[in-house]
């Protein structure tokens, strides 16, 4: 009966909204229509009802801002312990992209291990060939890759394997909120797509629901993951090679020097004691490729004034990348180790100096 009457007030309190959401639905979604949508989302997850109230309002008040229903199509209502929080969906992303006007066509798959898949870069551009698996188990999930079609017919793809999905999961506050369950795809096709999206045309309603997720993410970890601090050269190899691995992003210089891997051995590390500190502006950018009893890897740069800080993880790379694109600040938390008698910064954290809507790593 409790539940009734805590139902029953917040139908009450949402239909007094209606002349509030009206005023910023578009004019081609009924205030009724939003509200009925909101009633049956909490009707079937009851847990939003328990939500602090004020944060359930504002959920419904941003969605209608960005013109989306809650209808676990276009967007979604989600519990974060005591909090309620409004998030897109795929599908809605790709609405507002395509009613933008600013691209032909846009979209996200999530690749499995039993799925053909290639990726690749050539003088004509990015190419992706998927061929899923249309019968039977597809395995794990291996790659997530958005693709772009622009109005003057050029194409951009956008490919993440499962390790750099991983990567952005590791900043989620909720690893039991939508990363699991039924919303783990959607999140990975939203970050492929999100990734995408710095490279595309973009209205400023469409880069709004880009970030409204943004709260969902801790962006000041202090403990870096592990695979951030992991030598390559000791990761597990790779279940499937496909293109991706392959394919070099940018010619890679001898400026790298925490990427030199020596006759193919196993190496040795011995990090410092200490954590520094540097802040600046990334001034320059380094990719290197390489091979370790097998195991082939990919090693970032960064350069502040002149002097490069390394890393494995692509996350770290992409605030670097960031900030070498928009001349911002970052702070880089770094250690020094020794590889052969020669000193590298090795990479643990990075932190934006100042704060805005593109502070997420991803």
């Amino acid at each position: 009966m409790a539940n009734i009457t805590i139902y029953e007030e917040f139908k009450t309190s949402l239909t007094k909204m209606g002349e509030e959401l009206k005023a910023v639905l578009p004019s081609t979604i009924e205030p009724n229509k939003f509200i009925n949508v909101v009633l049956i989302a909490v009707q079937k997850n009851p847990g939003l009802l328990k939500c602090n109230r004020a944060s359930l309002y504002n959920a419904c008040r941003t969605c209608a801002q960005d013109g989306l229903i809650p209808d676990g199509k276009e967007a979604a209502l989600v519990k974060f312990g005591e909090t309620a929080q409004y998030m897109p969906m795929v599908y809605g992303i790709l609405k507002k992209v395509r009613n933008s006007g600013e691209l032909k066509n846009i979209t996200a798959q999530v690749v499995y291990e039993k799925d053909s898949f290639e990726f690749w870069v050539d003088d004509n551009g990015e190419h992706v060939l998927h061929k899923p698996l249309m019968s039977g188990p597809r395995g794990k999930p291996t790659h997530t890759y958005a693709v772009a079609k622009t109005k003057e017919d050029g194409t951009y793809v956008e490919v993440l394997t499962e390790e750099q999905i991983q990567d952005v999961k590791k900043v989620s506050k909720a690893n039991t909120g939508p990363w699991t369950g039924p919303f783990a795809d959607e999140m990975r096709r939203k970050t492929a797509i999100r990734r995408l999206s710095k490279r595309l045309p973009m209205s400023t309603d469409v880069e709004q629901v880009m970030y409204r997720d943004d709260e969902m993410y801790d962006l000041d970890q202090t403990e870096p993951a592990k695979e951030e601090t992991t030598p390559a050269d000791q990761q597990p190899p790779a279940k499937k090679k496909s293109r991706l691995e392959e394919a070099t992003t940018t010619e890679a210089t001898e400026q790298v020097e925490d990427a030199q891997i020596v006759e193919e051995q196993v190496v040795e590390e011995q990090p410092s004691d200490d954590n520094m500190v540097i802040c600046g502006i990334i001034d320059d950018i380094k990719v290197k490729d390489g091979e370790t009893n097998g195991k082939k890897w990919r090693k970032f740069g960064g350069a502040i004034n002149g002097k490069y800080y390394g890393t494995f993880s692509k996350t770290l790379f992409d605030i670097m990348q960031d900030s070498f694109d928009n001349k911002f600040p970052i702070e880089i938390r770094y250690e020094e180790a020794t590889r052969y008698g020669k000193t590298y910064q090795n990479i643990i954290d990075i932190k934006k100096v100042e704060s805005g809507p593109n502070d997420l790593p991803f």
